[in-house]
């Protein structure tokens, strides 16, 4: 499994670091955020669980992303 790699979602640019070698069950997102960088975590047991961490201090248009970016993760890992 790639343990850090890049997604482009409807135009916003995600950085995605695996926090778990042995399978899709936690990672570190960055994009940014009224232009600063930020940091965010998924966690789940497994890839079709993954949600966001504290989802009270993720930006809207994030939230609205969880769902593209599961999907995008699943067909990561199918293709390792």
């Amino acid at each position: 499994m790639q343990t850090y790699f890049s997604l482009d979602i409807k135009g916003i640019s995600l950085e995605l670091i695996s926090m778990n070698v042995t399978g899709p069950k936690l990672f570190q997102v960055f994009t940014m955020v009224d232009g600063k960088k930020k940091r965010f975590h998924m966690q789940g047991k497994d890839a079709e669980n993954l949600a966001f961490v504290h989802p009270h201090d993720c930006p809207d248009f994030l939230l609205n992303l969880q769902d593209e970016i599961i999907t995008k993760i699943i067909d990561r890992n199918k293709a390792d």
